[in-house]
């Protein structure tokens, strides 16, 4: 079974933490971590288009490497709701938990949140 869980929120709210938390529960899981992807496309500037636009080649290799079954966890900023829908429309609804607002007041929540999601996974894979 494939699937994404996308975590975005505020830098240093935690999101990278638990995505690599979880890369030893989850087998074959693949991490797509914001710093890296910036890194790795390049991002032009931090304009609301040029974020958009990344979101969208982001989103792009998601949908590549859902098509060949790799399971993914995306931790990035994804600073505006168009963003979000962006990644949702490209993706076409296969991300099964999008823990959007992730922040330092609210981690317990989505610690919860995300203990929830990986029982319906291993559920799901069994």
């Amino acid at each position: 079974m494939t699937f994404v869980l996308w975590f975005t929120g505020l830098p240093c709210s935690g999101k990278t933490t638990i995505s690599k938390h979880l890369l030893g529960k989850i087998p074959n899981l693949e991490v797509l971590d914001g710093d890296e992807l910036v890194r790795m496309l390049l991002l032009d500037s931090w304009s609301k288009e040029s974020r958009l636009n990344h979101t969208r080649r982001v989103a792009q290799i998601v949908k590549l490497l859902l098509k060949h079954n790799v399971p993914l966890c995306v931790s990035v900023i994804s600073p505006f709701i168009e963003s979000r829908e962006i990644a949702r429309k490209i993706i076409d609804k296969k991300i099964i938990k999008d823990f959007s607002q992730f922040d330092k007041i609210n981690k317990k929540l989505v610690s919860e949140s995300i203990k929830l999601s990986m029982e319906s996974i291993r559920h799901n894979l069994n």
